[in-house]
């Protein structure tokens, strides 16, 4: 490289690599936690703890009538289960819902409510406890007026393992190539239809925990990310911001 140009990317490549001064990067072996799929330059944190997987859907609005389907996954199987929940459903209703999808009882507990004046709270317990849980998907409602929304209010981790960062918790860095995880944690690194880059599940992935990144090339980079990776030049949101994990 012969001088500092704007930046363009380098996402034609099948892996992030440093934009800049690639001798002074590190990288590092990591652990990831089951059932993920990771792109690769996606932001990771390693969790000090178990945590359980906690969801919160919100009613936006007064509706008097209709119904919500939402849409949750198994975090192992991925498969789908869609519970449909009256606009005034108590933490009670909801839980008969949800014990009606396949592993659902004693896995996913419901507390909160009733809608639409309060939200409803699910937390990923038992068998789906301290796992990345995907996120609960909104179907089309009948309710007569308003909407919901479901956030991620708390991300499912496994001590010592790693999961895609999605706006809490502390990233330690970024993946290097695309990473997929099976229900025991096996990883397959990179393109995941034809077996991956090296034709084999492995136990670790490399992940970037120092170095300069083109933020074009990465996945989960919010302030909170930046601030705890290092610095981000020029500011993030500008045409070829470079983020110096540190």
């Amino acid at each position: 490289m012969d001088s500092f140009t704007t930046p363009t990317g380098t996402t034609s490549l099948d892996h992030v690599v440093p934009y800049f001064a690639p001798e002074l990067a590190r990288k590092r072996p990591f652990k990831f936690a089951p059932s993920l799929t990771l792109p690769k330059g996606q932001a990771v944190l390693v969790s000090a703890t178990n945590t359980n997987a906690v969801k919160t859907a919100t009613v936006t609005g007064t509706p008097t009538l209709g119904v919500q389907p939402l849409v949750i996954t198994n975090p192992y199987t991925l498969d789908t289960f869609t519970v449909s929940i009256p606009f005034n459903s108590t933490a009670a209703v909801a839980q008969g819902l949800v014990n009606q999808m396949p592993g659902g009882a004693g896995n996913i507990t419901v507390t909160g409510g009733p809608w639409p004046g309060t939200p409803l709270v699910f937390t990923f317990v038992g068998g789906f406890a301290a796992v990345a849980v995907p996120a609960i998907t909104v179907g089309t409602s009948t309710f007569d007026v308003g909407t919901v929304a479901v956030a991620n209010t708390t991300a499912g981790a496994t001590a010592n393992l790693a999961s895609a960062y999605s706006g809490s918790g502390t990233p330690t860095g970024v993946t290097e190539y695309a990473v997929a995880t099976d229900a025991n944690g096996y990883v397959t690194i990179g393109d995941v239809s034809t077996g991956g880059n090296f034709g084999e599940k492995v136990l670790q992935a490399p992940v970037w925990v120092k170095g300069l990144f083109l933020v074009a090339d990465l996945t989960g980079i919010d302030a909170a990310a930046v601030t705890a990776l290092g610095r981000c030049e020029p500011p993030l949101g500008q045409v070829g911001a470079v983020l110096h994990i540190d």
